[in-house]
This record gives structure tokens, C-alpha cells and sequence, in this order.
């Protein structure tokens, strides 16, 4: 019992995409440095470098979450409610009050293509909503959307459910802080 606890415990929060954000339960520090934009410089032939490229859309600071819903259904988990309350404090820190986010949501490949898209948006659209109720985050830095199975963590294993997660990638300044 103790054991099926701790393996229930182990499974609950974060995979990250950056290097600085923990792999267990990420603190506020940890998704502000994953989520910070970095500064994106880039050498040209003859030694100039050109300051302020804007990087291509996989390389944009992002985390990916494993926010807890219930069964099948978009209405959050306690623990989902939790890991949320981390990600508001983070998106509220002054390193990314002025930043824009992209919430995508993602499924494993269980059920329809069809079914599992709706879901992935779904759950996205409540982690917007519940970060603009709770956290009083400005809608307008918010975008949700979902991709369903389209783009899984772990290809191989298409029903594992790591592929089960929220992607929070920062698209840059805000245009409502602007």
C-alpha cells in the first residue's frame, strides 16, 4: 500500500523541457527560469552579431506540466488545483508580468482523434479560466489550445501518460502590458 502511495506521489507534477525547471514538483523559481525569456543573439558571416532575432517557435521558453484533471473530464483535481496555484504565482513574478503564454493542451492517443483534440482544448480553456479567476492573470496573455495526440512526449509509447500534459510556452511581450 505504502509503495502504490509512493508511486502515485512520484507521477504527480512536472516533465520539463529546459534543464533549470526540477523534474519532481517545480517550485514558482524553477517555472520562472523555465518560462524567462533568454537573450537570443546571432552571429552573421564577419563577426556581426544581430541582437533580438526572434527564435524559432520550438526553441521559445516553455515547461511542459502534468496538471491533474478528473477522469475524462475537464474539471481540475485537487492536486491539478495545486500545481496551478504554482504556475499563477510564477506567471505573476516580474521577470514574466509582461509576457504572453500559450497553453496547449495534450492527450495520450487513447480514444478518437476527434474526442481527444476536444478534451486537449477543453483543458486548456480551464487552466486559462482558472489562472484568470484565481490569479487574477490578464486573459489577454493567455492563449489556450489544444493538439490532442498530434505532438506526444513519448512516441513510443503513445498511451503512457506522460504524454498527458499542459505546455505553457512564453510567445513574448504582451501586447496588453505594452
Amino acid at each position: 500500500m505504502l509503495r502504490a502511495t509512493i508511486s502515485l506521489l512520484a507521477c504527480v507534477t512536472v516533465l520539463s523541457l529546459s534543464p533549470e525547471a526540477s523534474a519532481q514538483s517545480p517550485d514558482v523559481e524553477s517555472i520562472v527560469q523555465s518560462l524567462a525569456p533568454k537573450p537570443v543573439t546571432r552571429s552573421l558571416s564577419r563577426g556581426i552579431v544581430v541582437e533580438g532575432v526572434t527564435p524559432p517557435a520550438d526553441s521559445l521558453p516553455q515547461i511542459n506540466m502534468r496538471i491533474h484533471f478528473e477522469y475524462d473530464s475537464s474539471t481540475l483535481s485537487n492536486d491539478g488545483k495545486i500545481s496551478l496555484d504554482t504556475l499563477g504565482s510564477a506567471l505573476k513574478d516580474r521577470r514574466l508580468a509582461s509576457m504572453q503564454f500559450k497553453i496547449i493542451g495534450h492527450t495520450d492517443a487513447r480514444g478518437g482523434e476527434a474526442y481527444n483534440q476536444d478534451l486537449s482544448r477543453r483543458r486548456a480553456e480551464t487552466v486559462r479560466a482558472y489562472l484568470m479567476q484565481f490569479h487574477k492573470i490578464d486573459g489577454a496573455r493567455l492563449v489556450a489550445e489544444g493538439r490532442g495526440f498530434a505532438e506526444l512526449a513519448d512516441p513510443t509509447h503513445p498511451q503512457d501518460p506522460a504524454n498527458r500534459r499542459v505546455q505553457v510556452v512564453n510567445v513574448g511581450e504582451s501586447a496588453a502590458t505594452n
